[in-house]
């Protein structure tokens, strides 16, 4: 959704803050952050778009000239591309171009995007703007993928260092980032329907401090906010001078244990850590039901966000409906009994977390509920998930361009498969089941499936699952345009200054 009018004004340069940093690399394919994609959406459209049609997410042609036209036994797909499209460096935008681009995806190592086309066999141009994929076997997400589509001759020329400066089509192209890790990005000449545009510049800044990033746009040193904290929220509800729009986002928030990352993420085989976290079932159940997720949201988030124990959230509704699963209550003098029979006396665990206000703060709580049971956790910024250093994990399971396909939320983090998949967790029977879920064509058929792999997580815990991110972005009453995506997602692509 989009708020505001056609009244604006051509012009002016819009400073948007970042609240979860600046990206690490631009790279679509490397990158899967917030961030990221929010910048994507001015700069780097994909082949299919996301809307919201009365709460039910749908795909829609972006890039595509329809949606993907499937053959009778669901292993082809056959997509048109619309034609007169340029890149942002003049590169007309072809099927050999997205052929090239969804190569990448694929075959770069450590793309981020590489377990999205796990059922892909190959893709081929059929003509100058038709593309087919040809399927190892049918996969009813395929279109919900990230299609970025790059410039083949930025490819060719950047090589490793596309990152730095990515080639895309959007209505805005990379300019330059400054020492301060702020972003540039200047209206493209090159896009097909630049006269909608109106901005001359974006600018994105690193925002991660909950109080100083509301000071700022409060004092018109940023613009939008792209996600105000929950301490602060209230008071920027409250400000005359400013907007705020809420939604929720398709995806989950929790603690990732490490089970079996002992080589780092991606490097099987996964074998078991040897923590007590790591080895006991019984000691994860305990972790779970010491945390009550009602007061946490109450206490940490100020009831701004919404509590949730399973990777698909309620906020995804068709989905969560269609495959809900019994949460595991809040009951301390359980999960005291749990530990005594865990095995492991005063079990301690090592709890990496992030060093903003809001994740300390959250941090904090957990500590107090499982020292309440007879957990001690103990809070650091010192390891890694990637190498596998770490006890337990704020993580995120959240795909911020994707659809809320449960296939993308679930398989990347604990598929045995999954390029995120942090904990080092491996399960069969889930990796089975997955895979028909990707397999199956009607509603009904997929959400067997997916059901039963909420019951496997919950049941095996390598991730509890706390909420669901609610994005609460504010912006100044001077701009209108300003709109947040189906899945939550801050999009200033067509904002203007009045």
């Amino acid at each position: 959704m989009t708020l505001g009018s056609a009244s604006g004004r051509y012009g002016g340069t819009l400073v948007v803050g970042l609240s979860f940093g600046a990206p690490a690399t631009l790279d679509p394919a490397m990158n899967g952050g917030t961030s990221a994609v929010e910048i994507d959406l001015a700069s780097c459209q994909r082949l299919y778009d996301i809307v919201s049609n009365h709460g039910v997410i749908e795909r829609v042609p972006e890039l595509a000239a329809a949606l993907p036209v499937p053959s009778k036994d669901k292993l082809t797909y056959t997509i048109r591309l619309r034609q007169g499209l340029l890149f942002n460096d003049g590169t007309p935008l072809n099927a050999q171009a997205v052929v090239a681009s969804i190569q990448r995806l694929i075959n770069l190592p450590g793309s981020a995007r590489a377990s999205d086309y796990e059922s892909v066999a190959g893709v081929s141009a059929a003509g100058p703007y038709t593309v087919v994929f040809h399927m190892k076997a049918r996969d009813s997400t395929l279109v919900g993928n990230y299609m970025f589509v790059f410039s083949p001759t930025a490819l060719a020329k950047e090589g490793a260092n596309f990152g730095t400066d990515p080639i895309c089509v959007g209505p805005f192209m990379f300019d330059h980032q400054s020492g301060d890790g702020s972003l540039t990005y200047v209206k493209s000449p090159y896009y097909w329907n630049r006269g909608a545009i109106h901005l001359d510049k974006i600018v994105y800044v690193p925002a991660t401090n909950g109080p100083v990033a509301a000071a700022a746009l409060e004092a018109g040193d940023i613009q939008v906010l792209d996600n105000v904290s929950t301490t602060v929220l209230s008071s920027v509800k409250e400000n005359a001078g400013l907007r705020t729009i809420s939604g929720a986002g398709l995806g989950w928030q929790g603690i990732t244990f490490n089970i079996g990352n002992s080589h780092g993420v991606g490097n099987p085989p996964y074998e078991n850590v040897g923590t007590p976290i790591a080895s006991s079932p019984v000691l994860r159940q305990a972790f779970e039901e010491a945390i009550d997720r009602t007061t946490m949201n109450r206490v940490v988030f100020g009831g701004f966000e919404l509590p949730s124990c399973t990777p698909i959230p309620p906020a995804n509704t068709e989905w969560f409906n269609a495959i809900r699963v019994p949460c595991t209550p809040f009951d301390p003098a359980d999960a005291r009994k749990l530990v005594a029979r865990s095995g492991f006396a005063n079990p301690t665990v090592t709890l990496l977390t992030g060093s903003s206000p809001d994740a300390l703060r959250l941090a904090q709580f957990i500590q107090a509920e499982e020292a309440a049971v007879g957990i001690d956790v103990v809070l650091t910024q010192t390891g890694s998930t990637t190498s596998g250093q770490f006890d337990a994990t704020f993580n995120v399971g959240y795909e911020p361009g994707a659809d809320g396909e449960p296939n993308l939320i679930i398989s990347q983090f604990f598929a045995s498969w999954g390029v995120r998949n942090a904990a080092g967790y491996e399960n069969k029977r889930l990796d089975y089941v997955l895979t028909n879920g990707l397999k199956a064509t009607q509603f009904a058929d997929r959400a067997v499936n997916y059901r039963v792999a909420q019951q496997i997580l919950l049941t095996d815990r390598p991730t509890i699952f706390l909420y669901d991110t609610i994005f609460h972005a504010a912006y100044s009453a001077n701009l209108t345009g300003v709109g947040l995506k189906a899945n939550g997602l801050l999009d200033v692509s067509n904002a203007q200054f009045r």
